[in-house]
């Protein structure tokens, strides 16, 4: 008999009383390192009898908490379950400070890290075939992987896959030759012009969810646990460059500490053009001299460190 989808009328008491407990009885969570100091985490699920293993791709900004349904319906039809979330997701390693910011140093990272987890899904195995199932930028990372490695995989499955991604009303080729720009000056570790950090604030109409009461529910889930944490604090981004001069430089000390004063964490961000990158010891007495001037009103969260081409320092409130 097979397993019936979940309807929309009743979804969430199905979710809460029936699919929520069954997961978390067959749910193994741990991690995996491809790269020291790189943890990838993964959620593994055990079927009875199973008759093959699955390998979840997700989508962009996506992360484990959204595919508990479709895992119970593979879990259901006797399919063991490796869920990773990719690099910069979830609780998986990030190589920024800003939880906001979705960054990778190369899309090949992603491919990677998924053949990495799909090797060692495929030895645990013993003898099951391997099924790679896939979605938006999932998708497009795992015809990648399969791509790569045709062999170590049954079947792909690619839901709506990210192959060419939408630019809106900038032509393709534009799109592409901005993105080059900004990945040859290192800009990759920066919002693109009119992004922010995550508010936490979606509506049903601006999701791209089709229905109602999971967007719901999953939106219910993430408003419950962000209650439960403490609160969300804003990080605000200082930006200069290393032949800054004392007027801005004192402009911007100043900028830091109204933000620090309203409890906002600080990124000061001090980036080297050309041949400044041969100095960055001036960089870093830079950044020693802007804290100086906060220190009475601020703590070192992370020390200075470089991220592409700029020297970055966090900077919070002291209590």
């Amino acid at each position: 008999m097979r397993t019936r989808v979940l309807q929309e009328k009743n979804y969430a008491e199905r979710m809460q009383n029936g699919v929520e407990p069954y997961l978390a009885a067959h749910a193994e969570e741990f991690y995996w390192e491809r790269e020291s100091g790189h943890p990838i985490h993964v959620l593994r699920y055990r079927a009875f009898r199973p008759r093959g293993v699955v390998v979840i791709s997700h989508g962009f900004t996506e992360n484990a908490e959204k595919y508990k349904e479709i895992v119970y319906y593979f879990i259901k039809e006797h399919f063991h379950v490796y869920l990773p979330e990719h690099c910069g997701h979830g609780k998986s390693y990030r190589l920024v400070e800003d939880p906001s910011l979705v960054y990778v140093d190369s899309y090949h990272r992603y491919v990677e890290d998924l053949l990495f987890v799909a090797r060692k899904a495929k030895a645990e195995a013993c003898g099951l075939p391997l099924v790679l199932y896939s979605h938006s930028m999932g998708g497009g990372i795992a015809a990648a992987a399969a791509a790569k490695a045709p062999h170590l995989f049954r079947k792909v499955v690619l839901s709506s896959p990210m192959i060419r991604p939408l630019t809106g009303k900038v032509p393709f080729a534009d799109a592409k030759r901005i993105a080059a720009f900004a990945c040859a000056t290192e800009r990759g570790t920066q919002y693109v012009v009119g992004q922010k950090p995550y508010q936490g604030i979606e509506s049903f109409k601006q999701s791209s969810s089709l229905s109602r009461p999971r967007f719901l529910y999953y939106q219910q889930k993430r408003e419950k646990e962000a209650r439960k944490n403490q609160k969300v604090v804003s990080i605000k981004e200082i930006r200069m460059f290393s032949a800054i001069d004392t007027h801005d430089f004192e402009t911007k000390v100043n900028q830091a500490k109204k933000f620090l004063q309203k409890g906002a964490k600080v990124k000061v961000s001090l980036r080297f053009r050309g041949r400044e990158m041969a100095h960055k010891d001036v960089g870093r007495e830079i950044l020693n001299a802007f804290f100086e001037e906060l220190k009475d009103v601020a703590s070192v969260d992370k020390p200075a460190k470089m991220e592409g081409r700029s020297m970055v320092m966090f900077l919070s409130a002291t209590k």
